[in-house]
């Protein structure tokens, strides 16, 4: 972690409750992870994928480009998904060569298993400085495909990009996991859209089948992010205000939709009005905040910072993957509930802290590059003005972040 001295242009966040009308509404972005698992299979399969409106985050956006570029040399930057699935991707595009880079960060983030997979299917990959990382050089092949073993405990990411490219194999991929699965969920979405696409995919438990290839044309289905939803919650938990939230899907092929059932770990009731979905505040709960966040990783930021908005100490586990994403998340979230005065201890992939009364006196926050770190901190605003450094990052998943964030009278200036 760095410390924020020598940042400058940090942006104030205020509350405001001036000009705000009732009822209060806002709008989740499409979901980036529904879309780059159907940008992959676009590309695959141009002829049966018509794509219908995507996600606009930046995550997406590097991707798309990735996939329509004709360069040898391709900048991933900062977005992890587009890295994995685009390694896989490029496996299998006969007798093209690919350069894949990103930035440093991106750079230390593991990749070891996914190439060894793809390596097993007859796949041609080099690593271009240290051994397990990117960046990588890609020779692309007709891919025979057949078995695989995996380690699951990394990065679901892992598994999802070989199920993807497996419609493209000659054989399909049976993936045999070696280890027990994190993110289960994301799996779990990546076999929907495939469902969807008209491949066979059979999961079971451990091995999972991917045979097939789509036969009849599908217009992409689209919708709303569940894991931005999180930001929203975490408002209502925090500040009490009732608001409606459009765009979602109760029947929705994210695990985030686990939204709803957590909602009474923050004292939340949510309900379905007009195709959107109300959520108020019935009370702020007085036992300690409790969950595992294995399966649902991105969640794990915006709830825990509405746990300490809302003044209560707590518990939470499943947290090891964190430490592989955009920045060390965990170690984020400490440095965060440090600020506000909270104690933490901090061990494996478990995090857990105290906190009596919130001190504003050091109220400037980094959001060390993390999208999900600078959303995980607005609503802690409500209660008193905080500054962060680097608001724009927010792009990276939900664009206009900060003007629905404006419709509940939070502010920003530089």
């Amino acid at each position: 972690m760095h410390s924020l001295a020598g940042i400058h242009n940090m942006t104030k966040l205020e509350f405001s409750s001036d000009h705000l009308s009732g009822p209060l509404k806002v709008e989740v972005p499409l979901s980036k992870s529904v879309a780059n698992r159907w940008l992959i299979l676009e590309a695959l399969f141009p002829e049966f994928i018509e794509k219908n409106d995507l996600s606009e985050a930046r995550d997406t956006r590097i991707l798309r480009e990735a996939l329509l570029s004709t360069d040898e040399k391709i900048d991933i930057q900062d977005a992890g998904t587009a890295m994995r699935f685009a390694t896989a991707y490029f496996s299998v595009q006969y007798k093209r060569r690919t350069y894949l880079h990103g930035t440093d960060r991106m750079h230390e983030r593991p990749i070891a298993p996914l190439v060894n997979a793809l390596r097993d299917l007859g796949g041609e990959i080099r690593y271009e400085k240290t051994k397990g990382y990117p960046p990588l050089s890609i020779y692309g092949k007709h891919l025979r495909g057949g078995e695989v073993y995996i380690p699951a405990d990394m990065s679901s990411q892992f598994i999802s990009a070989l199920m993807l490219i497996a419609p493209a194999t000659n054989d399909g991929v049976l993936i045999n996991r070696t280890s027990r699965s994190v993110s289960q969920p994301y799996v779990d979405m990546t076999a929907a859209v495939l469902r969807q696409a008209g491949v066979e995919v059979n999961d079971e438990g451990t091995r999972i089948h991917v045979h097939g290839k789509p036969t009849k044309r599908i217009v992409v289905p689209t919708e709303g992010d569940w894991s931005a939803a999180a930001a929203f919650f975490a408002w209502v938990a925090v500040s009490g205000q009732t608001i409606h939230v459009a765009g979602l899907s109760a029947d929705s092929v994210q695990g985030d939709v686990v939204l709803l059932d957590w909602a009474t770990e923050l004292g939340l009731k949510c309900e379905w009005v007009n195709e959107m979905l109300e959520v108020s505040r019935v009370s702020i709960p007085e036992d300690d905040f409790n969950l595992d966040f294995l399966d649902h990783p991105d969640l794990a930021q915006s709830l825990v910072m509405a746990a300490i908005g809302q003044g209560r100490s707590g518990k939470v586990t499943g947290l090891r993957t964190l430490r592989l994403k955009e920045t060390d998340r965990v170690a984020a979230l400490v440095e965060s509930i440090e600020k506000l005065g909270g104690e933490t201890t901090s061990t494996g992939g478990a995090l857990y802290w105290t906190v009596d009364n919130l001190n504003f006196d050091n109220a400037q926050f980094d959001v060390f590059d993390d999208h999900r770190m600078a959303m995980a901190l607005a609503p802690v605003a409500f209660l008193n003005p905080i500054e962060i450094n680097d608001p724009s990052v927010v792009e990276k998943s939900f664009p206009n972040f900060w003007g629905e964030m404006a419709k509940l009278g939070l502010r920003s200036q530089v």
